[in-house]
């Protein structure tokens, strides 16, 4: 669950050198590729040479380039690097005061379920469809996440995602080909062992056959900052987990090592991998994050690491980006390795095949140490470029951060699990650590490269007024110079200064049960329609987390009824609670065997967590109960093809159109899935008929646009 700054040019810093000389890059042939983009970067007539050259390039780029995101934050700054580069957020962090930040009019949405689910209602919005429709040339798009809706989307505007493939990014995504590409590109991971688990004594079982001890990590395939890593010493961590675990396929069992935590940036060019700073990182502090094991952020720093770790941790991201390059991969790419405090090894912890919380640093120190941010390297391959470089040089210059001043960044979440509206929140710029342990705002910037001095700090807002409190919900961002973590990886006291003060700076007020009884003026104990209908009313304003809080002001029984549990389903579905939404429509059903609703329920959040197997349980379940229930088949039909099964997603769209021949979204599906089966004229028909009585219906012209191209 973005006009006052113009920005301007970064400060101008002299050529990088090596110990041998000075560095030279060479940038030949900008311009369109001869397989990639139809309108590449306008090139000059002769190879770039030299940083300050590429620089002053980059900076009167023509071509319209835009970061399509939640939020900015992930290439904060680079606006400032690449002339016409700009960001379109779903959240504007700003409040309007960024040139460079266009976040459209808000109207109806569906609640979304993923990062991809806000980027393609981006894309569908009429205000961005506008705003890239009025640029010079063919857009180029970056984002953190997408899919084949996205890429289908940005082609339907004319515009080009300057990104792999949805489809190759999500097969490489997965931890589970993560281990395995690491063992073809030499790369060792944390020992460990790939298997699907059926209980708590198989998992003994394989954890004893491949030495492990019983002391466990356990990650399931995808999810990001912690969701889907599980921490299991005994039976009672495995069966508060094992809804997460049990059905979902291969998952990645690791002894638990005492670990340090770290970070690197790569980009895949045709002419092979260039690095960037090794990083430490921030996990699971609980004054930053709820989630055990979750990432809350970075630091880069000279001291952090031996020259000879530095030197492995390159040579190992080397070795795995020429991997992916042999997949077909290219641009920017971050690895998460482990330093194994009791031994000393290096092991591969997870791939993110994009850009990361950690390229704001990445691109701090690169852009410090050798005058351009790595993510440039990503933008002039899509480009077309061809580069000339010596790329060994580049990654030992941007590698080793002597010289760099020390830098960290931390992410701010809520940590309390109580319910609450967001009543004030601190505006993003410059802030000013006082000698009280006091934060005040001192001015309003548009980065963090306008932090003079220790004592200062960029803030980077994330929730603002009105807005629901949640655990889990990100606050914002703090970026400052110097250390978060002492020698001993334990917060500084300056750290701590830091996260206090920002966080007295926001207000929320609290949903308690007397406080809906104010709202609704002085109810009785037994009013249970009033707290329904005042959560419908909260849900249909979009406060859904309040709407939630009205449930929890059901008196006695009626709190954990079957009417209250399959509500709560749903309402923690929509806040991207997926787990809990799961376990709710569960006591639903436990409370109603025979009910179909509740499980019908429960299919959302395991969808939309991938829990693909147990999804097609769930509805098989159903079609027991009701053989011809429709959402069942569809969502059944669905999962098929988010699986890749595009033949038996074919069979249950076609069943269902036997019994629903004029219903479009069943159509669409179809022609979907007969568009993957190469079943080109087939689909066509399908979408044709879909357009025939719905011209704007969004999937039917995707999938006919895919075809005709």
């Amino acid at each position: 669950m973005g006009l006052v700054a113009t920005p301007s040019g970064p400060e101008t810093s002299a050529e990088p050198t090596t110990a041998d000389g000075a560095l030279r890059l060479r940038i030949d042939g900008l311009g369109p590729p001869r397989s990639g983009p139809a309108n590449g970067v306008a090139g000059p007539q002769r190879p770039i040479a030299g940083v300050a050259e590429a620089r002053r390039y980059l900076q009167n780029n023509e071509r319209p380039l835009y970061f399509i995101s939640a939020t900015s934050f992930n290439l904060l700054g680079v606006d400032a690097d690449v002339g016409n580069f700009a960001f379109i957020t779903a959240i504007d962090s700003f409040d309007g005061r960024h040139a460079r930040v266009f976040t459209p009019r808000e109207h109806m949405h569906a609640p979304f379920t993923s990062i991809e689910d806000i980027n393609n209602y981006l894309l569908r919005h009429d205000d961005v469809r506008a705003r890239l429709g009025g640029g010079a040339g063919a857009a180029g798009l970056v984002f953190l996440m997408f899919d084949e809706h996205s890429e289908a989307l940005a082609r339907g505007l004319g515009a080009e995602v300057w990104l792999p493939p949805a489809s190759l990014r999500g097969r490489v995504d997965s931890k589970i080909e993560t281990v395995r590409l690491g063992e073809r590109a030499g790369v060792p991971s944390v020992p460990g062992t790939l298997a699907e688990v059926a209980g708590y004594a198989q998992l003994c079982r394989l954890a004893d056959a491949h030495g492990l001890g019983r002391d466990l990590v356990v990650q399931t395939a995808y999810g990001d900052s912690g969701h889907t890593t599980y921490f299991i010493a005994d039976e009672a961590d495995f069966v508060r987990h094992a809804d997460a675990i049990v059905g979902q396929g291969e998952v990645k069992i690791m002894r638990r090592i005492r670990c340090l935590g770290a970070a690197i940036e790569g980009c895949v060019t045709r002419r092979g991998t260039v690095v960037g700073p090794l990083m430490t990182e921030l996990i699971g502090y609980p004054e930053l994050t709820p989630h055990r094991g979750g990432w809350c952020g970075n630091e880069v720093f000279a001291g952090a690491f031996t020259p000879e770790l530095r030197a492995r941790a390159r040579a190992y991201t080397v070795a795995f980006g020429d991997q992916l390059r042999a997949e077909g991969y290219r641009g920017c790419f971050e690895l998460d390795l482990l330093l194994d405090l009791d031994t000393g090894e290096l092991w591969l912890g997870e791939l993110n095949p994009r850009i990361t919380g950690a390229t704001p640093m990445t691109s701090h120190a690169t852009r410090a140490t050798a005058g351009l941010p790595l993510f440039v390297l990503h933008l002039l391959e899509f480009a077309g470029a061809d580069l000339e470089v010596d790329l060994d040089a580049l990654s030992a210059v941007w590698s080793d951060p002597v010289g760099f001043e020390a830098w960290s960044q931390m992410a701010i979440k809520h940590t309390e699990p109580a319910a609450a509206l967001v009543s004030a929140a601190p505006a993003s710029g410059v802030y000013r650590l006082e000698d009280d342990g006091s934060v005040v705002f001192d001015r309003f910037e548009r980065d963090h490269r306008a932090v003079r001095g220790d004592r200062e700090a960029y803030f980077l807002r994330i929730l603002g007024v009105g807005d629901h409190l949640y655990e889990g919900a990100d606050l914002g961002i703090l970026l400052l110079p110097g250390r978060a973590m002492d020698d001993e990886h334990a917060l500084t006291p300056r750290a701590r200064r830091w996260i206090a003060g920002i966080r007295r700076l926001f207000a929320a007020r609290p949903w308690s049960r007397d406080q809906h009884r104010g709202e609704l003026g002085q109810i009785v104990e037994g009013a249970s329609a009033m707290l329904y209908q005042l959560s419908y009313d909260k849900e249909a304003a979009g406060l859904h987390q309040a709407a939630l809080a009205a449930l929890e002001c059901l008196p006695g029984p009626a709190r954990v009824s079957y009417i209250a549990e399959l509500r709560r389903g749903w309402l923690l579905y929509l806040l991207g609670r997926h787990v809990e939404a799961s376990d709710a429509y569960a006591r639903a059903t436990a409370l109603a065997p025979a009910a179909v609703e509740s499980r019908l329920g429960r299919m959302l959040p395991l969808i939309a967590d991938r829990r693909y197997a147990a999804a097609i349980a769930e509805g098989r379940e159903i079609l027991g109960l009701d053989p011809r229930n429709y959402l069942a088949s569809l969502r059944l039909a669905y999962v098929e093809y988010a699986q890749g099964d595009y033949a038996a997603a074919a069979a249950g769209y076609a069943a269902l159109m036997a019994a629903y021949p004029g219903d479009i979204e069943v159509k669409a599906g179809l022609g979907w899935a007969l568009l993957k089966l190469g079943r080109g004229d087939e689909a066509v028909a399908q979408f044709s008929e879909v357009l025939a009585v719905a011209p704007r219906h969004a999937a039917a012209s995707e999938g006919f646009l895919a075809q005709s191209r």
